[in-house]
């Protein structure tokens, strides 16, 4: 957890020591690297570091580490997320004015708290000592970081660490090398990045949320693949709120994109889900994107509103909601049958449905009849959606038979009929008998409507019922 900044160079590289080994010189005239000074007590310092987390450690294991320590007596707060960068600082510090967090940073790290309470999870403390490595005339040729670390939760040590880092100032390669291959051969161990210090926590800080590893293949199984979905659709969220909430953008288009897609795989998930989990997840979701302005960016809500929105015990309940669906997935039966065999099957049986459906129906059904027609091929459209993530040519071909009927549903209900309905007892004479004929004119047009999509439901529904048998 660096105080100072490293000297501009070549790229720095890293070890990992065995936390006893005396320190080295790192002295060989004969290559021109004549001498190692300590860089003084402005660069070598003990620190006092306390972790800041979730009891569950949730910032830690989204790659975050927030903190505030204590050097020579003075306090600061320390924030680091190299893995959300550019939109969170690879490393920033505020002075510690008073015990309350900076309300930037606070602001920053909230959709990763989220509803949970601060506290200190851990304490480390670091002895760091710095050095110069010097040619001939005292010109620096490199500077070394040696810090020794102790990390004590609840008052028990539970682990120690040394880290040992090489800034090359005026190296050749030479040199460069042969200061590798003496920090290596005593225990050291060259990696390409340190650790941040909150996954030196052990279990269960050990390792990211699984939400930030989101692949799949055509084996996975179906818990895996819900994972992976959930999870590629959270990280996107959390990049489209913190755009919004460091001011990278204004607009919350993106972030209202990314929730109509996560609403509408929801819903094609819907027969393998939890239906209570699910319909509060959707009942909200639908709440969100209104806050935002809806789904037309041109809509879009003003930046006070979209800061309110962001901020609010709502929206990150319903954070919490999917986060937690990304770790424990909330499926019903079957999560570890293979996810193309579900989904193929979902596909099937919403089809199923809406075939059913529509046999039933006639030129005279009642509006209900029709309206729900219109949610069975939302509902199987959903399905294809999602399916075509692990089947793409078979639930394209399938989605496009869809498309056929959804094509021809727009008109076989025209909400304009009920309202008219409702307002004649209130109109005049001459008003009456205008909304009598507008009456007729919308219900011959329904009715067009309906006969169009009723003769050619035979062949709508012999194409779309071989394409689902079709193998995949």
């Amino acid at each position: 957890m660096a105080r100072q900044p490293d000297p501009d160079g070549a790229a720095r590289r890293y070890f990992e020591l065995p936390f006893a080994v005396p320190g080295q010189r790192l002295v060989r005239p004969d290559l021109g690297l004549v001498s190692m000074v300590s860089r003084g007590p402005e660069h070598s310092y003990e620190l006092d570091v306390t972790i800041l987390d979730a009891a569950d450690l949730r910032l830690t294991r989204a790659g975050i580490t927030l903190a505030h320590r204590v050097a020579d007596g003075h306090g600061e707060w320390y924030l680091a997320a190299p893995a959300w960068a550019p939109l969170l600082p690879e490393e920033t510090v505020e002075p510690m004015l008073d015990s309350d967090l900076p309300p930037q940073i606070a602001e920053l790290v909230l959709p990763f708290r989220r509803q949970a309470a601060l506290q200190p999870v851990a304490a480390l403390h670091c002895e760091r000592a710095a050095f110069s490595i010097r040619g001939p005339e005292r010109r620096t040729r490199a500077v070394v970081h040696d810090d020794r670390v102790t990390v004590r939760r609840g008052g028990v040590t539970v682990s120690r660490y040394r880290e040992v880092t090489l800034q090359p100032v005026d190296l050749n390669r030479k040199q460069l090398g042969w200061l590798t291959e003496t920090l290596q051969a005593v225990g050291g161990t060259r990696v390409e990045r340190l650790p941040s210090p909150g996954s030196r926590l052990g279990v269960p800080a050990s390792g990211l949320d699984r939400w930030s590893r989101t692949g799949w293949d055509t084996g996975t199984d179906l818990e895996g693949f819900v994972t992976a979905l959930v999870a590629s659709r959270l990280r996107e969220w959390l990049v489209a709120d913190l755009s919004l909430r460091t001011g990278s953008t204004d607009s919350a288009g993106d972030l209202t994109e990314v929730l109509s897609g996560l609403r509408g795989e929801l819903r094609g998930l819907g027969a393998a889900l939890d239906p209570t989990w699910l319909d509060e997840v959707d009942e909200e979701l639908d709440w969100l994107v209104a806050e935002l302005g809806g789904a037309v960016p041109a809509a879009g809500a003003g930046r006070e509103q979209l800061t309110a929105v962001l901020a609010g015990q709502r929206y990150l309940h319903l954070l919490d909601l999917v986060v937690q669906a990304s770790l424990v997935p909330r499926l019903g039966r079957g999560a570890e049958s293979p996810a193309s065999e579900a989904l193929g099957r979902s596909v099937r049986a919403a089809a199923e449905e809406l075939i059913k459906a529509g046999r039933r129906l006639g030129p005279s059904s009642p509006p209900v009849d029709w309206v729900a027609m219109g949610a069975l091929v939302e509902q199987a459209h959903a399905a294809t959606l999602v399916a075509r993530r692990n089947l793409p040519g078979w639930a394209r071909k399938v989605d496009k038979r869809l498309r056929r009927v959804s094509d021809l549903l727009p008109g076989c209900v025209d909400p304009q009929l009920e309202t008219i309905e409702h307002s004649v007892e209130d109109l005049g004479p001459q008003q009456a008998f205008a909304a009598g004929r507008r009456y007729e004119q919308l219900l011959t047009a329904q009715s067009r409507a309906r006969r169009e999509l009723l003769a050619r439901w035979p062949q709508l529904e012999n194409k779309l019922r071989t394409a689902i048998r079709a193998s995949w």
